[in-house]
This record gives C-alpha cells, sequence and structure tokens, in this order.
C-alpha cells in the first residue's frame, strides 16, 4: 500500500517537503503549460497576503510513457523542428514547455 501512495504524483510535494524538513503547506499545480506560472500566482498570492513568510516554486515536465513523444511525432502534434510558432503561417505544431 506504501508503495502505491508513494508513486502518486500528489504526494510529491509532501514528499519533497518531508525530505527537506520544509514546513507549512506544499502542492502539486497541473495545469498543462501553465502549472509554473500558476504556481507561481498561488505563491505570490498567498505572501501578499500574509499566509506565508517565504515560497519555494519549482517547474517539471516529466513523462512517464516511454511512447507519448512517438505518438505525438506520429500524430503530427510537435513541432518536428522544434520551433515555437505560435500564431505564425510556420507554425507547424507545438512545442513542449512551462509558461
Amino acid at each position: 500500500m506504501l508503495q502505491t501512495l508513494s508513486n502518486m504524483k500528489t504526494f510529491y510535494a509532501s514528499r519533497i517537503s518531508f525530505a527537506n524538513d520544509f514546513k507549512g503547506p506544499s502542492m502539486i499545480v497541473d495545469t498543462a503549460c501553465s502549472a509554473s506560472g500558476t504556481a507561481f500566482c498561488l505563491a505570490m498570492n498567498d505572501l501578499k497576503l500574509g499566509h506565508t513568510d517565504s515560497a519555494i516554486v519549482c517547474g517539471t515536465h516529466m513523462v512517464f510513457e516511454p511512447f507519448i513523444n512517438q505518438y505525438q511525432q506520429e500524430l503530427s502534434v510537435c513541432s518536428p523542428r522544434g520551433v515555437s510558432a505560435v500564431m505564425d503561417q510556420e507554425a507547424d505544431g507545438f512545442v513542449k514547455a512551462e509558461a
């Protein structure tokens, strides 16, 4: 049971807090490509409201399915050039990134 719980992404933030002896709230923010920006906004709001004295915000992109990149390339979802061309005629897919 403990192994199953420790592999759930909802517990990642708590495990990091425990391992580093951080105090206070910890959370995972999963809003796709805007997660880092959203987490930063949440931290800034808590700081402004006086709910906390300090905050650590971290963003990462993790792919656990080994074939997800292959599938996205086969479906022509990702840009084969690796170039983000938003609102451009040259656009040929998206590039994985954080806001």
